[in-house]
């Protein structure tokens, strides 16, 4: 089944890549609509975790497993303007998800100047887009678009974009999106036609992301074609790398530090695009807030005064943790069973059918009550249903998945509950009455939904001291 799926996704990406390089690259498009993006250096095709996917891969969205709002302003490079306009871009969205596997995502973006009168277009773009999931490793994604010039002609069109999502390892993601595949023609009537940078223009993305666990890090690279559409018959090739970090994490705040750089051609001048960013997340009892802001130089050479664009984004959605148990979380402790319940033996009943992917913040601390050492599991599912069993799986290497013949070779410990483990599992680090040697081990959390569908976290190491 996994490599019927890894096969249909090879497959897919083939034809796609084949479709929108024969048929190509920013005219009415992607304006760099996400401050998080943006702080990875625009890489974040193969990311596509947010509601800003809706701007860069739409098939991301059926990853989100509650509703989310997002918000973004922009002030822009004054660039090539005049020095009384004052440029902006502003962006929202909305992600819904219908059920498992559909999501409905809504935004719109507007590309203005605050000044009046003004000499600047001011473009302005309503999406529409469903997202849904082929199978646990491949999900796609569509997006109908409005566009409407509000000054200048008044000029309205239509466009789509296209998105795939690849998930060919745990820790891996490939990224394949084509942004206006119609190049609708939005240039105001009367327009200096030496004007190049108002020609309209497809866009293709092609990438890869690599999540980091032990570091709670991602690395992403794109590359991105652009085809201006004729008269001009350009095309410019560009490239994107850059790296996010989750630091100083808590109970209920994390703190992001972002960095990237983009190079290539656009408009017969160099792109050189260094660009930081940070994002805040809060954590409540019931909602979650996501402040992210990004600084990306202005690709060509300009004046200190314009040399560059500041985002900032806000990002809204409900806390997606359900407990089981009030009086699990106020403990923040694992609730006494009996030892039958807790733990089985280390010859545990695996199960040959597939699993979902859930995330997961998780951290593991060494303790030493009395006079004995246990590790104890701070673990935190970002999961939208109602747990009726859980299992932890601990082993001496890491496996290459979750089935029995991945697993057994490598099996140390099972630990084993009806509900929720309240964050934390303790762990006294025997093995069949004999204490486990210093070194690094791996842990991975099961559960089992009140339906009966299976979820599992990615793999995750400790060192036991």
């Amino acid at each position: 089944m996994q490599k019927q799926g890894i096969r249909l996704g090879i497959i897919s990406l083939a034809i796609f890549s084949t479709l929108l390089y024969a048929n190509s690259a920013l005219g009415s498009g992607n304006w760099g609509n996400s401050a998080r993006a943006i702080g990875m250096g625009n890489a974040f095709v193969a990311v596509a975790d947010d509601p800003s996917a809706i701007f860069y891969n739409p098939a991301g969205l059926v990853n989100l497993k509650t509703w989310q709002i997002y918000f973004l302003y922009d002030r822009k490079s004054k660039y090539g303007l005049a020095d009384q306009e004052n440029p902006f871009l502003a962006a929202g969205a909305l992600v819904a998800p219908l059920r498992k596997n559909l999501c409905l995502g809504i935004s719109g973006s507007q590309r203005g100047s605050w000044a009046d009168p003004t000499a600047v277009v001011t473009n302005n773009i309503g999406q529409l887009s469903l997202s849904t999931q082929i199978n646990p490793q491949i999900s796609v994604g569509l997006s109908g678009k409005f566009l409407y010039n509000s000054n200048y002609g008044n000029k309205k069109g239509a466009d789509f974009d296209l998105g795939i999502l690849f998930q060919p390892a745990s820790h891996l993601w490939l990224g394949l999106a084509g942004e206006n595949l119609l190049a609708t023609d939005m240039r105001p009537e009367n327009i200096d036609p030496s004007n190049i940078t108002l020609y309209p223009t497809r866009t293709s993305r092609l990438g890869m992301s690599y999540s980091i666990d032990n570091l709670d890090a991602r690395l992403a690279f794109d590359v991105i074609l652009k085809n201006v559409k004729k008269p001009l018959k350009k095309n410019y090739l560009q490239s994107s790398v850059g790296i996010e970090g989750w630091v100083l994490n808590t109970s209920q705040v994390d703190f992001a530090l972002r960095a990237g750089y983009t190079l290539g051609k656009e408009y017969d001048q160099d792109v050189r695009q260094p660009a930081l960013g940070g994002g805040l997340r809060y954590k409540g009892s019931r909602w979650e807030f996501q402040i992210d802001y990004s600084w990306q130089k202005h690709p060509y050479q300009a004046t200190e005064k314009s040399d560059g664009d500041h985002r900032i984004s806000l990002t809204i959605h409900p806390t997606i943790v359900k407990h089981s148990s009030k009086v699990e979380l106020k403990k923040n402790v694992t609730p006494k069973r009996k030892k039958s319940d807790q733990e089985k033996s280390e010859k545990a009943i695996f199960s040959p059918y597939n699993y979902s992917k859930f995330q997961m913040d998780s951290r593991v601390e060494q303790i030493s009550p009395g006079k004995d050492k246990h590790v104890l599991f701070l673990l935190k599912p970002e999961i939208d249903f109602n747990i009726a069993e859980w299992k932890l799986y601990i082993c001496k290497d890491k496996p290459k998945g979750l089935n029995q013949a991945q697993i057994e070779p490598y099996l140390l410990k099972t630990l084993h509950g009806r509900v929720m483990p309240g964050f934390s599992v303790l762990w006294d680090l025997k093995v069949n009455g004999k204490r486990i040697k210093r070194g690094k081990y791996f842990y991975s959390l099961l559960l089992t939904d009140t339906r009966g569908n299976r979820w599992a976290s990615s793999w995750r190491s400790f060192s036991v001291r």
